[in-house]
């Protein structure tokens, strides 16, 4: 964020860390509201611990329509 704030540059961000920015920076929001995906990584779900598993069971059912 120290090339926004010198001028050399804009960025999208989310809203949490422009909250708790130090930097001099303007914030605007976006007309249209931006969406990301994001992914889960783990080695094997076979050896995975008791609660990686429910956690992964509960994200299946959120993305259930």
């Amino acid at each position: 964020m120290s090339m926004i704030e010198s001028g050399l540059g804009i960025s999208i961000l989310p809203e949490l860390i422009l909250k708790r920015t130090p930097y001099r920076i303007v914030a605007k929001e976006l007309d249209i509201p931006a969406y990301r995906k994001i992914g889960l990584a783990l080695r094997d779900k076979k050896t995975a611990s008791l609660a990686v598993k429910r956690f992964l069971d509960y994200l299946q059912c959120r993305n259930q329509p």
